[in-house]
């Protein structure tokens, strides 16, 4: 597994093979090991001088500009200068998916630091007066001396089947947190302390509409052509998801009117459904080269170990699994550079407010996908679920964005790449945040921008339902707001479901990209193998009492319910707890 670990104090691992690296630091002090990705290997530094010990991991887009601005030629020179320069927050000027540690020799002070984004996972813990610190969950747990009982979080228990994830980087093992999105460690004379350098917000500017899309489009193009320029520096194939969305359509799209290279689009879903159709239609469009993976009968949730094992448990399983299932199928994986996706354009570009008002509050329970449990949950967390986030635009970005989407499909690629959505560059969010609500709302300056720039990318609907530059008209059922086309269909579905008709396949699956309802009732394999998994690994919840809860939560749920359930059994087994 690629990463670093370490320690600051005393104590020791209980494993000797834990520093067994390709590289290692140690002092009286601070002791850390670094087993690099064989990639990108400019971007991953680690240097032991007189004064300073570093590292970096994962990938950093503008190495140049920060070298050209400092004088000097290398990532190597560049670091210790902005540390002299601008103190300890001096990555908070990087820009990519990146994680280090900073040690500064003659003031004893250790900085461990995520990205603004927090797609790297870095996992810690105190024990006695040491502290420890690595990017792998189950090797931290695992290697820690015996004076840390492992113990199952009932707190992350609850968030899992209730949000299926944690809302504030809790881990199923508690006492073990991992470092928030734009936050960083400071440890030093045995003081610990994590640190905010940078916290997106959404004060409106006050340009117009059109100089809003002039300056989006450039940001836009400016953080395509890094991913672009990186992958392009060592060599690597440009591979890019592309679904029926405007998120992946634009990052392609602009892609390939900035590079003559080419570029192989990958799109998986249920044959037939407008993730397949209008993915193809686009890639021969562009002259891309397309990869389909049909997701038929949804035996890519077989995948449970896999899956869970490269997200930590940390997050729901089935957006993993159905990742590693269409990415497997592709060749030379040692060639394929940064991966570029969309993820978050549409609540970045778009918004996460679902009322045209910049104070709409968020509580406790939003952007749960199961209510049933919250009551238990509040009642057990108390008040640690629950930043004090300014709004609910900005809840969404970091508990729904950063908390949970950023533990799917970006911690699958780190298996064998990098990945990086250009909605994430953090000079492109930051204006983005700052585009006033009345000019964002209902998609509004998103299609604009794309019928203004690109308008040839607006000949297929968005998600083969909305036509780019015209509102659907939505309805609102049971909370949620739907389609008003859609409605006959999702109440016939209602119906017979609730009636425990189940051959509704059609209906449903040519509606979803991913209807599991209908996998799990007509696929008898899979249904036996989600079962019969529930019942192999049920025991485990003897340890922390709540095995009647979860058994009677798998019984009554819905089919994702079931998945959510699955998820947590799994995380357990493959921490061992």
């Amino acid at each position: 597994m690629f990463g670093y670990w370490g320690k600051y104090g005393p104590g020791s691992y209980a494993k000797n093979d834990i520093v067994s690296s390709a590289l290692s630091f140690e002092n009286e002090k601070v002791q850390v090991a670094f087993t690099p990705m064989p990639k990108f290997s400019d971007d991953k530094v680690f240097v032991d001088t007189e004064k300073y010990f570093f590292l970096t991991d994962g990938v950093i887009f503008n190495i140049a500009e920060m070298c050209k601005s400092h004088s000097v030629s290398s990532l190597k020179e560049l670091i210790p200068l902005m540390y002299e320069q601008k103190g300890e927050q001096f990555f908070n000027e990087f820009r990519g998916s990146f994680s280090g540690v900073f040690y500064d020799k003659t003031n004893d002070n250790l900085l461990i630091y995520n990205d603004h984004i927090g797609d790297r996972m870095i996992f810690y813990v105190q024990v006695d007066d040491t502290f420890y610190f690595s990017t792998d969950l189950k090797q931290l747990s695992e290697s820690l001396p015996d004076s840390f009982e492992r113990k199952i979080n009932d707190v992350f228990v609850l968030s899992m089947l209730s949000y299926g994830y944690s809302p504030n980087c809790q881990t199923l093992i508690k006492g073990i947190n991992r470092v928030s999105a734009g936050c960083y460690l400071r440890i030093t004379r045995n003081k610990i302390e994590q640190i905010c350098y940078h916290r997106f917000t959404n004060f409106p500017n006050t340009r117009t509409e059109k100089e809003n899309v002039e300056r989006l489009d450039a940001l836009f193009r400016q953080a395509v052509g890094r991913i672009l320029d990186k992958n392009k520096q060592y060599g690597y194939r440009n591979v890019m998801p592309l679904s029926a969305g405007l998120d992946s359509r634009m990052t392609v799209w602009v892609a390939r009117q900035l590079t003559d290279e080419p570029i192989e689009d990958v799109t998986y879903s249920q044959s037939g459904y407008y993730d397949e159709i209008t993915p193809k239609e686009i890639a021969k469009t562009l002259g891309n080269k397309m990869h389909f993976k049909p997701l038929d009968g949804g035996n890519y949730l077989k995948n449970v170990d896999r899956a869970v094992q490269l997200t930590s448990g940390l997050v729901n399983y089935s957006g993993a699994a159905q990742v590693i299932d269409s990415f497997d199928d592709l060749s030379d994986k040692d060639t394929i550079g940064v991966i570029a996706t969309g993820m978050l354009g549409d609540i970045i570009v778009g918004t996460g407010y679902t009322q045209n008002d910049v104070n709409q509050p968020f509580k406790f329970g939003d952007g749960a996908l199961s209510k049933k449990l919250l009551p238990l949950l509040q009642q057990t967390a108390g008040n640690q679920l629950l930043e004090n986030f300014s709004n609910r635009e900005i809840y969404y970005l970091y508990v729904r964005g950063f908390n949970c989407a950023n533990l799917g499909s970006p911690l699958v690629f780190q298996e064998f790449t990098e990945s990086f959505s250009p909605f994430y560059d953090t000079d492109l969010l930051e204006f983005a945040y700052a585009i006033p609500l009345s000019q964002r709302f209902g998609n509004k300056i998103y299609d604009c921008w794309i019928l203004t720039k690109y308008p040839e990318a607006a000949r297929w609907k968005h998600n083969g339902e909305r036509t780019i530059g015209k509102k659907m008209r939505m309805v609102p059922v049971f909370g949620k707001s739907i389609p008003l086309k859609d409605l006959p269909a999702r109440m016939a579905m209602f119906v017979l479901k609730k009636t425990h008709i189940h051959n509704y396949d059609k209906l449903e699956s040519g509606r979803s990209m991913n209807p599991i309802d209908s996998w799990l009732a007509g696929n008898q394999s899979l249904h036996e193998y989600i079962y019969n998994y529930f019942k192999a690994n049920i025991d485990k919840c003897d340890k922390i009492g709540m095995r009647e809860t979860i058994s009677g939560f798998y019984d009554s749920g819905t089919s994702f319910e079931k998945l959510q359930v699955i998820s947590l059994l799994a995380g357990i087994r493959y921490l061992n707890l």
